[in-house]
């Protein structure tokens, strides 16, 4: 039930953007794209969250301990100054006990909405295609991806982890946004 529910949340909350020109038009739980993270915490809670590094120059946190009215939690990445500028936001659904029926329909229904919002985007869509974190070639990723104009991005995506990698993280939809700047970075500086 909270499952259907989310959806309808999802579809609706998607309907009001349809004349969204610009990645930082879109919001997730009320964010966006070149939003301060201090606009939504204080610099010690920001302190206090658990951090990951994109090589340097941005930090990425989860938000999982606040309850959000679509997403069970938050993943962002934010530029590694004072300013806590957000640059990637993803809202996430778990599905757990291998609901990927669910998770797949979820998609279907939230893509026909991001096409209508995203028309000028370049759209690409990559049906079970293995996912590189998994050695073993048996977790599965489901995704579309919108390019922009200006290299900003927006994704879905469904994970469906193997049964040996569920064990520490769990099958879900995602749904990100990216600005140019972040996939510039990630394509061009972040890994090499």
């Amino acid at each position: 039930m909270r499952v259907f529910i989310g959806v309808l949340v999802l579809i609706f909350s998607l309907q009001s953007l349809t004349k969204a020109d610009d990645i930082r038009d879109f919001q997730i739980e009320g964010m966006s794209i070149g939003d301060s993270l201090l606009d939504y915490m204080t610099v010690e809670e920001i302190k206090r969250l658990k951090k990951f590094d994109y090589s340097g120059k941005y930090k990425g946190i989860v938000l999982d301990e606040v309850n959000f009215t679509q997403y069970d939690d938050m993943q962002l990445a934010y530029k590694n100054n004072n300013k806590y500028i957000i640059h990637s936001l993803a809202g996430r659904i778990h599905f757990n006990k291998k609901k990927l029926s669910e998770c797949l329909s979820l998609r279907k229904k939230i893509e026909l909405d991001l096409s209508k919002i995203f028309s000028n985007a370049d759209i690409k869509r990559k049906e079970k295609q293995k996912h590189d974190y998994d050695k073993s070639g048996n977790s599965l990723t489901y995704a579309t991806w919108y390019k922009l104009k200006d290299g900003s991005s927006a994704n879905i995506v469904c994970f469906d982890w193997s049964k040996k990698i569920e064990k520490s993280i769990t099958d879900k939809l995602m749904i990100s946004v990216s600005s140019s700047e972040f996939n510039s970075y990630l394509d061009n500086e972040a890994y090499k």
